[in-house]
């Protein structure tokens, strides 16, 4: 028996990850400073031109039908009081013009309270959750859920990663052991400026007479003297 088709599931093709929390889930901080729950999240970075777009508008519209009226009241789902996850990468760009990789792009947002499966390409689990990082590309199966509780929309659920390829990392610069192939400089030895010169301190020279009547003085309080030239 085929199994049956879940209107709220979509099982995404391969895109690039962005802020990837599988490891170890990320705590985020709402506009006053309080820290919230904490997530597993990653975010996929979705060409505007791809396939999965109208798969993901398609379980936000199946979320939708299920809860308008006892979630939304009747609000249409174009509603502005309704968050959309789906995001325009131009959003992005004007408050951080550095980050190209979401140009011409959609970016969702997908999280989970337990730990989402993560696999290679060949379906085995990846024991080193570090290989799965932000820059490289994967695919996932993310399940659409309605909220109404301080605010209204639609989020994602993020059952499972699977990781395709590396790519370039984002947010960092990957570690090189030939960056020390160049040779440590030397520091600088640091020159002191000469003292000015202060007042002469007092001679504690003594004079006197040898037994002969000839001068002499001492420099160390009678101990040792010497002959006057």
């Amino acid at each position: 028996m085929a199994q049956e088709s879940n209107p709220l599931k979509v099982v995404l093709g391969t895109h690039r990850l962005t802020y990837v929390h599988l490891k170890e889930p990320a705590v985020f901080k709402d506009d006053k400073g309080v820290e919230g729950e904490k997530f597993y999240d990653t975010t996929f970075l979705i060409p505007k031109d791809h396939p999965d777009v109208a798969k993901i508008k398609a379980a936000i519209k199946a979320a939708y039908d299920a809860n308008k009226e006892s979630l939304f009241k009747g609000l249409p789902l174009t509603s502005p009081k309704l968050w959309n996850p789906l995001r325009d990468g131009e959003e992005w760009l004007e408050e951080h013009p550095e980050a190209s990789e979401y140009e011409d792009m959609y970016f969702l947002k997908a999280k989970s309270k337990s730990q989402p499966g993560v696999f290679d390409s060949d379906k085995q689990d990846i024991i080193d959750l570090d290989e799965v990082y932000s820059g490289c590309f994967g695919r996932g199966v993310i399940v659409c859920y309605a909220f109404n509780n301080k605010s209204k929309g639609f989020g994602f659920y993020i059952n499972s990663v699977m990781k395709i390829k590396d790519g370039e990392r984002l947010g960092g610069f990957a570690a090189n052991a030939d960056d020390y192939d160049e040779e440590e400089d030397e520091p600088k030895t640091k020159k002191t400026a000469p003292k000015a010169a202060g007042p002469k301190p007092k001679s504690n020279r003594e004079f006197a007479e040898d037994q002969d009547g000839n001068a002499i003085y001492s420099d160390d309080g009678g101990t040792n003297w010497y002959y006057v030239e």
